[in-house]
């Protein structure tokens, strides 16, 4: 018996000023360009394979808008033979107690063989899944993308080299065995919403890596109103941090660098973190 996928990923932005009304919950953070992304439930869930199940779900999501944010929804299809491996991996992946609280979702544009790849997929998944604390899946879409790649890691260092292999190393290799001549790749990489204001986002203190340089681009309300985050985080860091004034769709940059994933992290906590919108 074949089990059929088509799982909605919806990727949020919001506008700003932020709205203080409520709108459609996220479970994942993004760390730039999107805001947020909610991983929807199989809308394929008894077996029944049509397109109209498609334009029924974006008409819900139209519907649903409240607040000042718009979204974009990617469906991502495949077929597991009993075994279910896309319903026990999102069951895992958006609980509280996760050990995989980084996810990166990778658009794959490419010549793709779909014959290659569903003989391939599954050993694709495991090769990946094998090396180190991560999980992946994998998913064909009906955009301008060949394949979706969803990567779970404990570590967003270990997802960003998996990411990176792709074009570079043996990763490559492992595509071109799926049947995808790789020509451009786009991720988004973010957190669980739900560990990133939970106790156990304090278990990073002290004990993680650094990141060598983080880059803060603003477009400013006023002139000079950038200075206000700039010395918030001067004030958290205990140190000064640079400010630059660039040319192109953003005013101004800020960069912060050897600063801890802890620190990093508390910034997008909701209510207070300084680059949540919420805050």
């Amino acid at each position: 018996m074949t089990y059929n996928v088509c799982r909605p990923f919806v990727l949020y932005n919001d506008f700003l000023p932020p709205d203080t009304e409520p709108h459609r919950e996220w479970q994942y953070l993004v760390f730039g360009y999107f805001d947020g992304i909610m991983v929807g439930g199989n809308i394929f869930d008894e077996g029944i394979c049509s397109l109209e199940r498609l334009w029924d779900y974006d008409m819900e999501q139209i519907k649903a808008l409240e607040g000042r944010y718009s979204f974009q929804i990617i469906y991502g299809f495949r077929s597991d033979d009993e075994t279910h491996y896309d319903e026990v991996f999102w069951k895992e992946a958006l609980t509280e107690e996760t050990e995989y609280p980084f996810i990166f979702i990778t658009l794959f544009q490419g010549n793709i063989s779909k014959y290659m790849y569903i003989r391939e997929k599954c050993n694709f998944e495991k090769q990946l899944t094998d090396v180190g604390k991560r999980k992946v899946i994998t998913y064909l879409t009906l955009d301008n993308s060949s394949m979706v790649m969803v990567l779970l890691c404990c570590e967003y260092r270990d997802g960003a080299a998996v990411i990176d292999d792709f074009h570079r190393g043996e990763g490559k290799i492992l595509l071109e065995k799926m049947g995808i001549k790789l020509s451009y790749s786009f991720t988004l990489a973010a957190i669980q919403k739900m560990y990133l204001n939970s106790p156990a986002i304090d278990s990073m203190q002290g004990s993680d890596s650094l990141i060598e340089n983080v880059y803060i681009y603003a477009i400013e309300k006023y002139p000079g109103s950038i200075e206000e985050i700039r010395g918030r985080i001067e004030k958290q860091l205990g140190k000064q941090v640079k400010k630059e004034s660039i040319l192109g769709c953003n005013d101004e940059v800020i960069v912060v660098d050897n600063i801890s994933w802890f620190e990093f992290l508390k910034w997008f906590q909701s209510s207070t973190g300084i680059l949540n919108h919420s805050s």
